[in-house]
């Protein structure tokens, strides 16, 4: 299945669904977030669903996941393009594969032009909260697609969509799209390191204005 075909099947109609049944998702894209341009997007994680949201944003990107074997197994359509859209489908109990699947994956999406996603803190957060990052599949995507510029990508109040997977009408989430980050010879951990620091404020900036609003 080829990558446009694999995107759109997957995600779109997903994402349509959400605004269907009372989702409310709100989108902040810098200017320089090129549409058909290749990159390496860092986001955090908080539902299984965050897949069809950064997919069905960023169609024209051609997105690659890294992703749990797990899933492509019974999510519809989401597991279809994990199982064939060329995404790193990795065995959390196996450290050598894990790494071997994502360097492939990076490397190809370096060379074909299309953009890979990881989620660096592994798993996700059940509060909403940033969680620790596991580094070590990030470095290796990074150093992999070592010419992708870096995205930094912060999702939040996906998390809410789990209590009543698939949707819980009228839940709001914000997905924030970070400028693209330049990319110098072994970086990786720089670059890293600078993502953090934006999910961080940028979470921090969600906080304070949804406690303006409560007041």
């Amino acid at each position: 299945m080829g990558d446009g075909l694999a995107a759109m099947v997957a995600t779109r109609p997903l994402l349509g669904l959400f605004r269907l049944f009372g989702t409310d998702i709100e989108v902040e894209k810098p200017d320089d977030l090129a549409p058909g341009t290749g990159y390496a997007i860092l986001s955090n994680h908080q539902s299984m669903l965050d897949i069809v949201m950064i997919g069905g944003l960023l169609v024209s990107n051609f997105p690659k996941y890294v992703a749990k074997k797990e899933l492509s197994n019974w999510i519809p359509s989401v597991s279809l393009n994990l199982k064939w859209g060329g995404n790193a489908v990795i065995d959390r109990s196996d450290a050598r594969q894990s790494i071997r699947a994502i360097k492939e994956m990076a490397q190809t999406a370096q060379q074909r032009g299309v953009s890979v996603v990881i989620f660096p803190e592994g798993k996700r957060s059940r509060d909403g909260s940033l969680l620790p990052f596991k580094t070590a599949g990030a470095r290796s995507l990074l150093a992999a697609a070592d010419q992708l510029p870096v995205v930094p990508a912060l999702i939040s109040g996906s998390w809410r969509l789990n209590r009543l997977f698939p949707f819980q009408p009228g839940s709001k989430v914000k997905i924030i799209f970070g400028s693209p980050l330049g990319r110098s010879p072994g970086d990786e951990m720089e670059k890293i390191d600078q993502v953090r620091a934006w999910m961080t404020a940028r979470s921090a900036e969600l906080e304070q204005v949804s406690s303006r609003e409560i007041r």
